[in-house]
């Protein structure tokens, strides 16, 4: 079943056939984590910065582009801002390959 991201069917090329249950937790987890960052009373941050790092990781794992992620971040209207969520996209990938590649 086709939902819409940021009125852009799940279904259209920006998402690049990622399964729907993969976008639907990618939101699920930013929501999550704005939750968490609303409230630190309970020292909740830390809880918030991992639903941030699962949906880093499902972006990831699905090789999702910029637009694609800007576009799920505005659906989820989550407290941090896109920055934090590409920082860590970007954290992630680069833990996978932490050395740089020499160009010859």
């Amino acid at each position: 079943m086709v939902f819409f991201i940021d009125n852009v069917p799940s279904n259209a090329p920006l998402f690049k056939n990622a399964p729907e249950d993969d976008l639907r937790q990618v939101i699920k987890h930013l929501q999550l984590a704005s939750h968490h960052y609303a409230d630190d009373s309970g020292r909740e941050w830390g809880l918030a910065r991992k639903h941030v790092s699962d949906a880093a990781e499902i972006l990831n794992r699905n090789s999702l582009e910029y637009r694609a992620i800007q576009a799920i971040h505005r659906e989820a209207r989550p407290l941090m801002p896109l920055d934090d969520v590409i920082d860590e996209v970007l954290r992630l990938a680069r833990s996978v390959h932490p050395d740089p590649v020499e160009v010859q």
